[in-house]
C-alpha cells in the first residue's frame, strides 16, 4: 500500500504503481482542480458516515469519514474508492479557541470490501501525521517508500 500526498496524485504515478502489483491511497487536493471538483460532486449528503475524536496534544479532533464504491466515469487509473474525510480541530491556549475545518478528498486502489473506509483514513493519516498540511513543507517520493512497504525503489519514467 502506498499513501502519498496530493503532490504525487497523478494518473501516471497511480498505473505505476498498479502496473507492480501494489495498492494506492493519494491525497486529491487543488493541484488536481478537475478530479477534485468531480470528488466534490458526489452524493455526500446521503454518504453514512464514521466519526472518531482526538484530544491528544491540547487539542481536539474530529474525523469524519465518508466512503463510496468509485463511478465509472471518474477518471483515474485504477479508482475503487473514493474518501471523504472532514477534520474539524479545536484548540485551545489562554486567550481564545481556535477552530479549523478541512476537507480532503482520497482515492484508492483498493475496492471497500477489502479496505474500509476508516482503515483507508488511518493509513493516510499515518503518512501525513496530525499536522496542517503546509505549502512550504512537501512530503517527497523518497518519504513516501519509507512510509510504505511496497512503493517503488525510484521514481517512474515519464
Amino acid at each position: 500500500m502506498v499513501t502519498t500526498d496530493a503532490m504525487h496524485t497523478q494518473a501516471g504515478i497511480a498505473e505505476w504503481i498498479r502496473g507492480r502489483g501494489g495498492h494506492y491511497v493519494l491525497t486529491v487536493k487543488g493541484n488536481q482542480k478537475t478530479l477534485r471538483k468531480t470528488l466534490k460532486a458526489l452524493p455526500w449528503k446521503d454518504v453514512p458516515s464514521v466519526s472518531s475524536v482526538d484530544t491528544s496534544h491540547g487539542r481536539r479532533v474530529r474525523r469524519t469519514v465518508k466512503a463510496i464504491e468509485a463511478p465509472r466515469w471518474v477518471d483515474f487509473p485504477a479508482a475503487a474508492q473514493v474518501v471523504q474525510v472532514r477534520r474539524t480541530r479545536t484548540t485551545k491556549n489562554r486567550k481564545a479557541r481556535s477552530k479549523s475545518v478541512e476537507l480532503v478528498y482520497l482515492i484508492c486502489s483498493l475496492p471497500m470490501t477489502d479496505a474500509q473506509p476508516e482503515v483507508v483514513a488511518a493509513w493516510i493519516r499515518g503518512h501525513l501525521g496530525d499536522r496542517e498540511p503546509s505549502p512550504r513543507r512537501s512530503e517527497t517520493w523518497s518519504r513516501a517508500r519509507t512510509a510504505t512497504s511496497c512503493a517503488p525503489a525510484t521514481a517512474p519514467k515519464s
